[in-house]
């Protein structure tokens, strides 16, 4: 048995890393950031730890699935207290 090539693993980062940030901007358009975004900065953040492992430099594309996951969620989360905040003041101030 032959051992891998470094770049091989690589590139399976490079192909996950455009795949969770496909994803992550998908989820994102459609309004299903409570899902995505999680997703995005937990998968974003697991690939950049996996490119610093091999001793390279994390991807762009892992990079922006990490930030966008976290910008997602952030925003995702909010809006719900936003619109929380909107529905208790209206209860209480008709």
């Amino acid at each position: 048995m032959q051992p891998v090539a470094p770049n091989v693993n690589v590139d399976m980062l490079d192909s996950r890393a455009k795949f969770w940030l496909v994803v992550t901007v998908i989820g994102t358009v459609m309004g299903l950031v409570l899902i995505s975004g999680p997703l995005g900065w937990i998968f974003g953040r697991n690939l950049r730890r996996r490119y610093k492992a091999f001793g390279h430099r994390p991807a762009a594309a892992a990079t922006a699935t990490w930030l966008l996951g976290i910008i997602a969620t952030v925003t995702g989360i909010a809006a719900i207290l936003f619109a929380a905040s909107v529905i208790v003041g209206l209860m209480f101030h008709g």
